[in-house]
């Protein structure tokens, strides 16, 4: 992501003279990034700043490739440095274990340009129901940005919630690439394999453009191999040669665009050259008209390296608060939880790595105008990965997984909140109404069933609505009776339930105890102006209190309970011989062993009128009582003349 090589000319004609970069890999060391931008001033602006680490002493430094001039000036400004290697191509062949340019061509275990677009032509013609090839728009020298969309109807704009991943911003930035092509080949080959990875497909649009700056990529790979280092893209402005040729793209975007001379450069030799105009370049203009007409949620830039984890703002520390800054904390989270990035490296660029204007994430973050019409917020993130240099992994292969490892469950992630997708399902057992009140659902009883779940959308336009549920058992020992029941709307980051709208099954008397019980809950429901359906596994454990009373066994000494009259016409009493205890409970079920009245905080004498637990009178018949407490368990049987 960082960096330019400066009088480097054709680079096969150096492998024959005996190569030489021009520009060493020194540390430059610092204690605050407002001190550090202050102290350097513009300088900071022209230099080819490839990441910033910490040591194990605690010291922070920033990692740069740089000529001997420009070392010689932040000497000057007093820093403390280290010169780690005096010519950074030296760095190269040490992980390349080659000086051969015709095997450094080949970027090792990374994609060349050409590998990327076949790979992806061959991946498009494997699987063409669900993927499409297809070109953003050409770079300055007429190279196809490849994109890539997957969907279960990939030649179609469905408006389906969208997400977006890209690479190689910066040519020499390989990694990207590999973590794009490695979640199609995921989802791809996965789709009706695995059930979240196929309602991805059948509900999302997912973009890809494994390579944003086409013409840089492939000199660094035609022009000799990955010691070409080259950062920018190839559009030659005057006053720039060969080896100074092109924009930084990542300085180009419209937010912003030339804030300072800190954050982005206006030498046209500088690595952090910004362009003479915002949008300047057809690779960002390609971004752009890519961007406008979808509605992208979320976004990942992919950069190297340093193991970082960004958001915005990386133009100001302070000049404007970060939009949402609550979800957009939360997402933050998220992502380190599932990489194992530090939270020292997590953050706004800004803050946690350097100052940068004019960058792809605070563009596609912020709702500027285009054309007089507003923008759509995408809320756009970038990951720089976890290597010791650009090309770390080239011969390295655990190094590359190793990143798919940390990259992967981000990519999920990305997609799962870039629509409505309901999780954290909690079932409640409501019995109190109609079985036996112990919040759990237990053999031969009958019950209310209500949901709690979790909407994980972050976009505020992605609230569902027009929720409608059905509920089916996936084991026999559960019947649904009443499976259909409504949701309420449901906003972003949101939890609701149907408590209003309850479902009611019935447990079979067979039932173990503690067994666990599959269902499983089908969503239906609005997103924007989508209709999407979700299906969610769950299951119940059963529970230890049979209803009904033939699976219990009376306590030996329990007390005495007497009945008034039986048959008994309207009202019966149940006497107690001694008052019951604080836990005990007193029910009455009829002769299919369905709860029909529940008694608790018993007193002495219980009297009951012959209704149920919505107060309507019962029928005549035979009925049940049962009396559980810590100190037994009672039963009985009676008859009711109903009045």
């Amino acid at each position: 992501m960082k960096g330019l090589i400066r009088g480097l000319s054709l680079i096969v004609l150096l492998f024959v003279l005996g190569f030489s970069s021009n520009k060493m890999e020194v540390w430059v060391y610092f204690t605050d990034p407002d001190e550090l931008f202050s102290k350097m001033g513009e300088l900071f602006g022209e230099l080819d700043i490839c990441t910033v680490q910490q040591s194990d002493e605690g010291e922070y430094y920033l990692v740069l490739n740089t000529t001997k001039e420009q070392f010689e000036k932040i000497q000057k400004l007093g820093f403390k440095t280290k010169v780690t290697y005096e010519d950074i191509a030296e760095k190269f062949y040490e992980m390349a274990g080659s000086r051969d340019p015709q095997i450094l061509r080949d970027f090792g275990y990374f994609y060349t340009y050409w590998e990327m677009r076949d790979t992806l032509q061959t991946l498009a013609n494997s699987f063409p129901q669900i993927s499409r090839f297809y070109s953003a728009g050409n770079s300055y020298q007429g190279l196809p940005m490849v994109a890539f969309k997957i969907s279960d109807n990939p030649m179609v704009d469905e408006m389906e919630p969208a997400v977006c991943f890209n690479g190689a911003t910066h040519a020499r930035e390989p990694m990207g690439t590999t973590l794009c092509i490695d979640y199609i080949k995921y989802l791809l080959t996965n789709y009706g394999v695995d059930s979240l990875v196929t309602w991805f497909v059948n509900n999302r649009e997912i973009y890809f453009i494994p390579v944003m700056n086409p013409d840089g990529y492939r000199y660094n790979s035609d022009s000799g191999g990955a010691t070409s280092n080259i950062r920018k893209n190839r559009h030659l402005y005057s006053g720039q040669s060969s080896s100074t040729a092109g924009v930084d793209l990542n300085r180009n975007y419209g937010y912003k665009w030339g804030y300072d001379n800190v954050g982005s450069s206006p030498t046209v030799t500088s690595d952090a050259y910004r362009g003479p105009s915002r949008f300047s370049e057809p690779e960002t203009q390609n971004a752009r008209d890519f961007f406008l007409p979808k509605k992208i949620r979320t976004q990942i830039d992919y950069h190297s390296y340093g193991a970082y984890n960004l958001c915005v703002w990386g133009y100001s520390g302070s000049a404007e608060p970060i939009p949402d800054s609550v979800t957009v904390w939360e997402i933050l989270d998220s992502m380190r939880a599932k990489n194992g990035f530090s939270a020292a490296r997590t953050g706004p660029i800004y803050r946690v790595l350097y100052a940068a204007n004019g960058t792809s994430i605070e563009w596609e973050m912020k709702d500027t105008l285009h054309n007089g019409v507003p923008k759509f917020v995408t809320y756009a993130f970038s990951i720089e990965t976890d290597q010791t240099d650009f090309w770390d992994g080239y011969n390295n292969y655990t190094v590359i997984q190793n990143n798919i490892n940390q990259c992967r469950p981000v990519n999920i992630y990305f997609t799962k909140i870039a629509g409505v997708f309901f999780d954290n399902l909690q079932p409640v057992v409501a019995d109190t109404a109609l079985g036996n009140g112990t919040g759990q659902l237990d053999p031969n009883e009958t019950s209310h069933l209500w949901m709690r779940i979790r909407n994980r959308a972050i976009h505020p336009l992605d609230s569902a609505y027009n929720i409608t549920a059905t509920l089916v058992s996936l084991d026999t020992q559960i019947v649904v009776q009443t499976g259909t029941a409504t949701f309420p709307k449901i906003y972003r980051k949101s939890t609701g339930n149907n408590s209003a709208s309850r479902f009611v099954i019935h447990c079979s008397r067979n039932a173990t105890p503690g067994s666990a019980k599959q269902m499983r809950l089908i969503l239906t429901f609005k997103d924007d102006t989508c209709t999407i359906t979700q299906g969610i596994n769950f299951s119940l454990t059963i529970g230890n209190n049979p209803v009904g009373i033939s699976e219990a066994e009376e306590r030996k000494g329990i007390q005495t309970i007497k009945i008034s009259k039986n048959p008994a016409r309207g009202l019966i009493q149940f006497e107690f011989a001694k008052k019951p205890v604080s836990d005990g409970v007193f029910c009455i079920f009829d002769a299919s062993g369905r709860l029909v009245k529940r008694f608790e905080g018993l007193a002495q004498r219980i009297v009951w009128n012959g209704t149920d637990q919505t107060n309507m009178k019962v029928e005549s018949g035979v009925y049940f009582y049962t009396y559980r407490s810590s100190d037994g368990f009672k039963k009985g049987k009676f008859v009711l003349i109903a009045e």
